[in-house]
């Protein structure tokens, strides 16, 4: 009698099929809404559409998952398309998931990365970058779509730039900083400059003097690195390095070279231009 009892009261105590103490998940709703706030193209809005045996709210904007209620405020400041991912989750752990893509068309004219593609995640981002030709051959920008950079290789003393152009104000201070990353050159250069001098096709740029380099006759490039340009440079600056203020409003460009006797491999990502005041 004694151990019947105990397996009934095991039975009382145990979840149902569903693992979730009496919540199925299709009782529950993930589902949400998206709303600019005050028309911004840059400030959202996510609402939940039921609350219903919510016990908790994870948002997901393609970064940390950030734990709040059935709403939430969000940023983005960058052009991109946005996953949102919204989780409930309900007694006894249950949970259920919706997502929807957030396309952000303009960059915060502040905030906002005035590059764009510059993380590569795709041919159409690389191909927002326009190649210089400076030599007849033999040095190459090219797109990795496995790792989802732009790589330049090449050798024979030959060079290569890669460029975009980005609109900026007078007396206004931008900074620009990527992920810079090699496998170790031989007598090799590899430079950023920022200039509103517009860089011509078949001509070698060096507009303003260079803002940041990487450069094995200095000491840095001949072994591996990866990291940010201005953490991985070691050559002197030229001019004010990743800080650059215009005195003129319009069009500025960005151009990244890069040459010498034998590259290897050169990669870069995470191309970021962003005013700071």
């Amino acid at each position: 009698m004694m151990a019947l009892g105990f397996v009934a009261f095991l039975s009382s105590c145990s979840p149902d099929e569903s693992g979730t103490n009496g919540l199925e998940t299709g009782q529950m709703d993930a589902s949400f809404t998206i709303t600019p706030i005050d028309g911004s193209a840059n400030r959202f809005r996510l609402t939940a559409n039921n609350n219903d045996g919510a016990i908790k709210h994870i948002w997901n904007t393609g970064g940390t998952d950030m734990v709040t209620g059935e709403y939430i405020d969000i940023f983005l400041p960058d052009i991109d398309t946005y996953t949102i991912r919204h989780t409930v989750t309900g007694i006894g752990g249950a949970s259920v998931s919706a997502e929807q893509p957030l396309n952000v068309t303009t960059a915060d004219p502040i905030a906002g990365n005035l590059i764009h593609g510059g993380k590569f995640k795709t041919l159409e981002d690389y191909n927002q970058f326009q190649i210089l030709t400076i030599s007849a051959g033999g040095t190459a920008w090219s797109y990795d779509a496995t790792n989802q950079w732009a790589t330049i290789q090449g050798g024979g003393w030959n060079q290569q730039g890669i460029f975009q152009a980005v609109q900026v104000e007078g007396g206004k201070t931008y900074e620009v900083n990527m992920r810079v990353k090699g496998l170790g050159s031989i007598n090799t250069w590899f430079e950023l400059y920022v200039s509103q001098t517009a860089p011509t096709q078949g001509n070698d740029y060096s507009a303003d003097g260079k803002r940041m380099q990487i450069n094995t006759w200095a000491g840095c490039g001949g072994s591996p690195y990866d990291g940010l340009f201005s953490a991985v440079q070691c050559a002197a600056n030229e001019t004010s390095g990743r800080f650059i203020t215009f005195a003129n409003s319009g069009t500025a460009y960005v151009v990244v070279k890069c040459g010498g006797e034998n590259i290897g491999s050169v990669s870069i990502d995470d191309v970021e231009m962003r005013r700071t005041n």
